[in-house]
């Protein structure tokens, strides 16, 4: 299950996602993306709670992430990156700041 909720920080909407982000939910997460693209400036993600990650779902992040850095914007995930976001990213070969600012939690940064 894929949860998403937008939350008010610092002036700023977050989309806050949580449960998998998988291809069988992706189509609720790529609709919430979209709107905020619309929206804000800049993106800010908080998936410290995402359990699953697909190809699917990294997909959608990396190509947000493509068009935003296209029109001179940034997506940043905030509050820490999953280990099960990283290892994606490093399995499909990957750098983090390609398309999207992130760190591990613990606060490293790989943008």
């Amino acid at each position: 299950m894929l949860q998403c909720s937008v939350k008010k920080r610092g002036g700023r909407n977050t989309l806050c996602v949580s449960g998998s982000l998988t291809v069988r939910y992706i189509s609720e997460f790529r609709e919430r993306l979209l709107k905020l693209c619309d929206q804000d400036r800049d993106i800010v993600l908080n998936v410290q709670d995402v359990t699953e990650v697909d190809l699917s779902g990294l997909q959608v992040l990396c190509s947000a992430g493509k068009s935003l850095k296209e029109q001179g914007r940034k997506m940043i995930i905030d509050s820490g990156c999953p280990d099960v976001l990283l290892k994606t990213v490093e399995d499909a070969g990957y750098m983090y700041n390609e398309f999207f600012q992130c760190q591990k939690k613990g606060g490293k940064n790989n943008a």
